[in-house]
């Protein structure tokens, strides 16, 4: 028996030594695991990159601008910037007929921008200015005045430059596309419904979508003639949901996930939809929320304009000041931004260059709409509005 033993022992030696040397060579051989390009870093809520082109990293709001790809070189010259306000502004939009760049001041009154001293509309004044939305064809302004639980809601028209009142009870409302009606929550002693207000009928038709609409403290937003957004106010401590309410079915459905501090909002031809949530997350999306093109800054929507080719951004340089968007929606905070072109159709992103204002005051640019050759904007550190020609 011994000599079965020997072999057996001498057998098990050679295993021994074999596992030893294979896990050695694996050891000294083995390659450092490389990270799936494949996944988004700040989350899978929604889409950070189109297919099979990897997820480009998103910096944090306030952080300096991300370096672009060597094929898409910055512009080399800057771009002139022009004051065109005299007063500070609450908000600003563009109007088609006539084709003019108006505005609402901090305390009501309406001007139209031009050279040399502004055009004053219509002097009255009004205080605690909400919100303000302008028509798609940016001939009326959509207006909220006073306590925002119990909003006094107006219209002003750009062609007979005065106001309408809007029926009482409204504590939300958005333009249709079409810009002949208002989607509304009208609350009653009944309770609160989601209704459609008829324009051209005078007083506004009333027709009632949901009956009895239980979701509080929302916002509206019309993409199409048959979708409606229904989102929840932002805040940064609490995940915020999006649904999309079918006009021709009646149905709603949730189409974003749940995030903190989220918001959503569309250029002016509805073309191009802005969402973010916190801390730092950005996208743009076509009309039916399908992300068009990675980007790779982050910003908060209210700092985007554009059309259906291409997206203009004011992208913070500094660090954040407090939870956003918190902070940027309460005025708490401000930014030193640059300004970012995103070419829809060739998925390219380029640092535009602009000169200093000769106040010598940063850009912290908001309210932003494009017409031509020409990007608006206000200032949020003086309140002014200005302008810049692209070359």
């Amino acid at each position: 028996m011994k000599p079965l033993y020997k072999i057996l022992i001498a057998v098990v030696a050679v295993i021994v030594l074999v596992l030893a040397g294979y896990f050695a060579w694996e050891l000294f051989t083995r390659s450092e695991p490389q990270p799936d390009e494949t996944q988004g870093t700040l989350g899978s809520d929604l889409p950070l990159a189109l297919p099979d082109q990897g997820a480009p990293v998103v910096p944090s709001v306030g952080s300096d601008p991300s370096p672009l790809p060597e094929d898409q070189p910055q512009q080399s010259s800057s771009l002139s910037i022009e004051r065109l306000s005299d007063s500070p502004v609450f908000f600003a939009w563009e109007a088609s007929t006539p084709k003019d760049v108006f505005y609402i001041t901090l305390d009501g009154r309406i001007f139209s921008a031009r050279e040399g001293p502004d055009l004053l509309l219509n002097a009255q004044t009004s205080s605690a200015l909400n919100r303000a939305e302008s028509a798609p064809d940016g001939n009326r302004l959509l207006v909220s005045f006073g306590d925002p639980r119990n909003p006094e809601w107006r219209i002003f028209d750009v062609l007979d430059r005065a106001w309408h009142p809007l029926p009482p009870g409204l504590t939300q409302a958005t333009w249709d596309v079409s810009g002949n009606a208002l989607f509304a929550v009208s609350r009653a002693d009944t309770g609160a419904s989601l209704v459609r207000l008829d324009l051209s009928k005078t007083p506004p038709a009333t027709t009632t979508l949901i009956a009895d609409f239980r979701v509080y403290d929302i916002s509206l937003l019309s993409l199409s003639s048959s979708s409606l957004l229904i989102s929840e106010l932002p805040s940064a401590l609490t995940p915020g949901r999006v649904w999309r309410f079918d006009l021709r079915t009646k149905l709603i459905s949730a189409v974003i996930p749940p995030a903190a501090g989220q918001i959503v909002t569309a250029t002016q031809d509805r073309q191009a939809v802005f969402v973010f949530s916190s801390p730092d997350r950005f996208s743009v999306l076509n009309r039916d929320l399908q992300e068009v093109t990675p980007i790779i800054f982050s910003t908060l929507p209210q700092k985007c304009g554009g059309n259906a080719r291409f997206v203009y951004c004011f992208v913070p340089r500094g660090a954040a000041q407090g939870l956003l968007p918190d902070s940027f929606l309460t005025r708490t905070s401000f930014s030193d931004d640059s300004l970012y072109q995103v070419d829809l159709a060739a998925e390219t992103i380029e640092v535009l260059s602009l000169d200093t204002l000769s106040s010598g005051t940063s850009i912290d640019g908001t309210n932003v709409f494009v017409s031509g050759t020409l990007i608006y904007f206000v200032n949020s550190l003086d309140r002014h509005l200005y302008a810049t020609h692209l070359q």
